[in-house]
């Protein structure tokens, strides 16, 4: 589903370099149609029906959700882990030993994915570690 802004090009007057919203086409697939074909399936000039149309996400496919559900574990995982560093007060083989449970839990879930947690994760968790424990963690 995509969203089709009908603007007028001016003002009042139509010398005002400004646009004005005439309305908004809601376009999408209709069910079974090649992927570029498209039908209008609402139009409005409401501006709060505008906003509420233009916050649904568009449908996804299962493996995209299954995707997205994984990121949001691992950020969950790494966000609470970092929590716990700053936080709690425990001796640093510990803090290691979180800090590399988290790369395991990371890579069990995207397999072949070592690069992308060291460039993302691994300078956080070094970071927190250094302010903490006043050492260097290696970062990849």
């Amino acid at each position: 589903m995509w969203l089709v802004l009908k603007l007028n090009p001016g003002g009042p007057g139509g010398d005002h370099p400004s646009c004005t919203l005439l309305g908004l086409e809601i376009v999408g697939r209709r069910e079974g149609a090649a992927e570029n074909s498209g039908r209008i399936v609402g139009f409005t000039t409401n501006r709060k029906e505008v906003m509420a149309l233009s916050a649904v996400p568009p449908p996804q496919s299962d493996e995209l959700r299954l995707e997205n559900l994984k990121i949001r574990r691992l950020r969950l995982l790494v966000d609470l882990v970092s929590s716990v560093l700053r936080q709690n007060e425990m001796p640093l083989a510990e803090a290691v030993k979180l800090v590399t449970g988290v790369r395991t839990h990371a890579l069990a879930l995207f397999p072949g994915k070592e690069r992308t947690y060291d460039l993302l994760y691994a300078p956080r968790f070094a970071r927190i570690l250094r302010e903490k424990y006043s050492v260097e963690y290696p970062e990849c």
